[in-house]
């Protein structure tokens, strides 16, 4: 299940605009397959960690509106799901 998250976690050279870009649409079109039955596959409750989520928000006050935008889109995506542990550890 942490095969995903590896890739999300995966160091990036955020320098490159384009790669940024690329890594941005990745995370925002991973959140839009967000569900009630997909979450399992992000968030990894042993750990208390949500990678998607916490990669995402880093970028959250990015120079560039696009990225902005949909950090987001990532963000209401993950807010929408309806897991009791993911919203606990969201509101931590």
């Amino acid at each position: 299940n942490n095969h995903v998250n590896q890739l999300i976690k995966h160091p990036v050279n955020f320098q490159d605009e384009e790669l940024l870009a690329f890594y941005i649409s990745f995370l925002k079109t991973l959140s839009l397959k967000l569900n009630n039955k997909t979450i399992q596959f992000f968030f990894n409750d042993r750990l208390n960690s949500l990678p998607l989520y916490e990669e995402a928000i880093k970028f959250y006050d990015h120079q560039e509106g696009m990225v902005r935008t949909a950090v987001r889109a990532i963000t209401l995506n993950v807010y929408r799901v309806g897991d009791e542990t993911m919203h606990t550890f969201l509101t931590r």
